[in-house]
């Protein structure tokens, strides 16, 4: 059995850190309207235009509390969010203490082919979250904030999910452990890669050091040459200074 969520009233969306618990938190004690919280990953943050991309909710995928809800009560919950003006109700860890910092700037629900969410179910509804404190902001890039979490009012109606659902539910897993295999692999060619590219490098360091090594021994023997002849050189001047000296003294004494 399953709890699908009716009249939703999400009333804050909070910036939460990495594997914050999926414990429900009593917002208010209402028997009709059991609160509820939802975690989401942040999907993409935006560093130059400082803001924060994230799914709020997604249809018809149960939660870790045996809740879910269709892509009809998303669509209302989001459309009164924004009625509302509740844009700016951003707090973090639910602390219910919005202090400007951060707001709602884009709101939709995702389509077809999305700009931003191909991969997400239509029907989603997808925020871009305007973040306005540099503390925020390192927090977010540090990755110690790096979740969404709303918080709100739903009814609760027990319902029995057919076997369709658990297959899709089945097939959406298996997706993505194969997204997150194509990733692993992906990195694991870029290492290898990388790790051939620093092996060709070194080879070329190599070779160019052996190489100035036979250049400068050559250049040595050269200098050494060069020194020989200067020797050789200085040597004969010497020489013919002498004999011109010589043949002075004998012809004076003739």
């Amino acid at each position: 059995m399953a709890n699908k969520l009716t009249n939703l009233s999400i009333t804050h969306i909070s910036l939460v850190k990495a594997g914050a618990n999926k414990k429900s938190i009593i917002y208010k004690s209402d028997a009709s309207e059991p609160s509820f919280e939802k975690d989401v990953s942040i999907a993409k943050f935006d560093e130059e235009k400082g803001v924060v991309y994230g799914i709020v909710y997604s249809p018809d995928e149960v939660d870790t509390q045996g809740d879910f809800t269709d892509a009809a009560e998303i669509e209302k919950a989001a459309y009164a969010f924004m009625k509302d003006l509740k844009g700016q109700n951003i707090d973090k860890e639910h602390d219910f203490k919005p202090d400007g910092k951060a707001y709602v700037a884009e709101s939709w629900i995702v389509r077809e082919n999305d700009a931003l969410f191909k991969s997400e179910k239509v029907g989603s509804w997808a925020v871009g979250i305007k973040i306005e404190s540099d503390e925020l902001k390192e927090l977010i890039k540090s990755g110690e904030i790096a979740g969404l979490s709303m918080a709100g009012f739903a009814k609760r109606e027990q319902v029995q999910k057919n076997d369709t659902s658990i297959a899709a539910a089945i097939a959406n897993g298996f997706n993505e452990l194969l997204k997150k295999f194509e990733k692993t692999k992906k990195g694991e060619d870029k290492v290898e890669k990388e790790t051939k590219e620093i092996s060709q490098a070194e080879e070329i360091k190599k070779t160019l050091v052996e190489g100035m090594d036979e250049l400068n021994k050559k250049l040595l023997g050269f200098e050494k040459r060069i020194s020989e002849l200067e020797d050789v050189a200085k040597d004969s001047k010497q020489s013919k200074n002498i004999e011109k000296t010589d043949d002075k003294i004998v012809g004076g004494i003739l």
